[in-house]
């Protein structure tokens, strides 16, 4: 009996004890986060789980070197994958959900808890930890050019760029001597997975002549800065030395693919409320420019220097005008101490014609001393205080013409001289004369590729025409030369009114050439040239009369007075050769004539005239341009 109480009693403790021992139950019994700079993978496991899912709560602490720590709070599903109880979970997520972007170091830390009645608490273990997201910084990399006497052509290349961006440059033409050439511009650039390329091509504003070194810089905006890599890393650019059209009012300015015209309000006998120049694109866009502000004068010519991009206009008294776009600086004085006189008026300065492969401008004077009253002032552009005074013997021309290749300047007179003045690149200018007795030469022109050189010779239909290239000079007081040449008749010309054959240039290079009336004429013309030269006596090859139609605004066209209003240019965009007029002064419209197109337009039956039913602007001949 004793006994058996005893183990009874045993028994019972011993059930006792059990039933005071805690229930183990839903344990987490690891927490791991897989991260890097875009989001993290937590992965939750344990034992013992009671209902078949469960809710973990986690806090994710990134702890910076500096600055706050940032903080997320979310929940996860864990699930129960066996009848013992064990049970897993895992959740990916973006940082970008919780408005957060990582950029520099951080240490990561945190919790999880098992969101059950008894559920427990564990740290997370991160992997990698720290966690390093600085951002590469963007990156230009390659700036690399190639260039030639047109233009250049720029790519660039970088990484680590996380959004649309810009890339500044500057490219510099350093020659041995004269002026640098600068361009500037921008490339916009976009990434794809933070790589960039880019590139810009443009042409020179300046024509390169010369030798010149290439250098440059390309910086991306907010980040670094490149020196750009040229190639060739050198230049070497000769520009042909082609005549500029001679000194009639207008000038034409070309800079790169960009024409314009400076157009004088005045002329020899306008009013001394007549003042200023008119710019006017003629290329790529036609349209007024605008006016020269810093001209107070009545001013009768202008000449234009595409090399270097200036433009020389002169007044009827002695100021000289030296203009860049749109402005003129401060003007100097020539020194003209008389007035010239012409039949179509009187001026102290008369015309200007440049050479641009001297930069020196040919300033027609009136000057007491010389045996004509009328001299050349040979004008240093680069060095306005260097000039050299050369007396004529007989009368200067209305508009003359330099042949750069040549050193050769043309003054057919209205005494009925053409005058030559040779012009070394140092040394004494010469003066030559052959007594043609033509009449009145009003103009010089010349095709300076062939040497084929021309004078209008006013109230006649007839045209001078000689060839340089067979010239023989003589020395003398003046010297005398002679050379192979006819005075050619263009009988469709006969009913241009009383000055006839007046204004005439040619388009450098492509034996075309322009003529025209004056004085209030609608009347004009285009001649073909010969294409080769040196033996035989020139004959021009075909031409063609023409009457101008009227203005846009309906008016009647009235060719412009001296010096003439007629100029002509080869285009830089499309190889055509342009006539350009301009209406009597003020001028309000620019006539752009395309002379190829002129010659090829139909004829009235057995003549050299356009026939009167054919539009000259509807068929693209004839071009009118506002210069207001």
């Amino acid at each position: 009996m004793k006994m058996t109480s005893v183990r009874g009693v045993l028994v019972t403790l011993v059930a006792l004890a059990v039933s005071a021992l805690p229930a183990f139950a839903n344990i987490i019994t690891s927490a791991n986060a897989k991260d890097n700079c875009t989001q993290y993978m937590l992965n939750v496991s344990g034992v013992l789980l009671t209902p078949p899912t469960a809710t973990v709560a986690y806090t994710i602490v990134l702890t910076p070197g500096s600055g706050t720590a940032i903080t997320i709070s979310d929940t996860m599903t864990v699930t129960k994958i066996n009848s013992s109880g064990n049970f897993s979970g895992s959740t990916t997520q973006s940082w970008s959900k919780y408005g957060v972007t990582l950029s520099t170091v951080y240490t990561l830390s945190g919790t999880a808890h098992l969101n059950t009645s008894d559920g427990n608490t564990v740290n997370i273990a991160f992997s990698p930890n720290p966690l390093n997201c600085k951002q590469p910084p963007p990156t230009l990399t390659s700036a690399n050019a190639s260039i030639t006497c047109s233009g250049y052509t720029l790519n660039v290349a970088g990484i680590n760029l996380t959004a649309p961006s810009t890339v500044a440059y500057t490219i510099v033409l350093t020659p041995t001597t004269g002026s640098t050439i600068t361009v500037t511009g921008t490339i916009a650039v976009t990434p794809v997975s933070g790589n960039f390329t880019g590139s810009a091509s443009g042409t020179w504003p300046v024509q390169p002549n010369g030798n010149y070194t290439a250098s440059g810089s390309a910086k991306l905006a907010g980040a670094n800065t490149l020196a750009i890599t040229f190639t060739p890393p050198t230049l070497t650019c000769t520009v042909a030395t082609a005549c500029t059209p001679s000194s009639s009012s207008l000038s034409i300015l070309t800079q790169g693919t960009k024409v314009s015209a400076y157009v004088p309000n005045g002329n020899w006998a306008a009013p001394a409320t007549q003042t200023g120049v008119q710019v006017v694109g003629l290329e790529p866009t036609a349209g007024a420019l605008g006016s020269v502000s810093g001209v107070s004068d009545v001013i009768n010519s202008c000449g234009s220097n595409s090399t270097t991009g200036q433009t020389v206009c002169v007044a009827n008294n002695t100021n000289i005008y030296l203009i860049d776009g749109l402005t003129a600086n401060s003007p100097i004085t020539s020194q003209a101490n008389t007035k010239a006189s012409f039949s179509g008026g009187m001026c102290n300065n008369c015309g200007v014609n440049i050479n641009p492969a001297t930069n020196t401008a040919a300033i027609t004077i009136g000057y007491k001393s010389a045996p004509s009253g009328s001299a050349i002032e040979l004008l240093n552009l680069a060095n306005t205080s260097s000039y050299q005074i050369v007396q004529a013997a007989h009368e200067v021309s209305e508009d003359i013409l330099w042949d750069p290749s040549r050193n050769l300047i043309l003054s057919p007179d209205e005494e009925g001289y053409y005058e030559i003045f040779q012009t070394p690149s140092s040394g004494t200018v010469t003066e030559y004369s052959n007594n043609l007795k033509f009449g009145d030469g009003d103009s010089a022109a010349e095709d300076c590729s062939t040497g084929i050189a021309m004078s209008s010779l006013e109230y006649t239909s007839n045209i001078y025409i000689t060839d340089l290239t067979q010239a023989t000079f003589t020395s003398g007081n003046p010297g005398t030369w002679s050379a192979p040449g006819q005075i050619q008749n263009f009988p469709d010309f006969n009913y241009w009114g009383q000055s006839k054959s007046t204004g005439i240039a040619v388009a450098g290079g492509s034996h075309l050439a322009i003529v025209t009336t004056e004085f209030y004429g609608a009347y004009f013309g285009a001649i073909q040239l010969p294409a080769t030269s040196g033996s035989g006596t020139p004959s021009v090859v075909d031409f063609v009369s023409a009457q101008l139609p009227h203005t846009p605004d309906g008016n009647t066209w009235h060719n412009g007075w001296d010096p003439h209003t007629s100029t002509a240019y080869v285009s830089p965009n499309n190889g055509k050769a342009y006539g350009v007029l301009a209406d009597a002064a003020p001028p309000t419209y620019i006539a752009i004539v395309d002379l190829q197109a002129l010659l090829n337009a139909p004829r009235t039956s057995g003549t050299h005239t356009v026939a009167p039913t054919y539009d000259l602007v509807a068929n693209g001949v004839v071009t009118f341009v506002a210069t207001h």
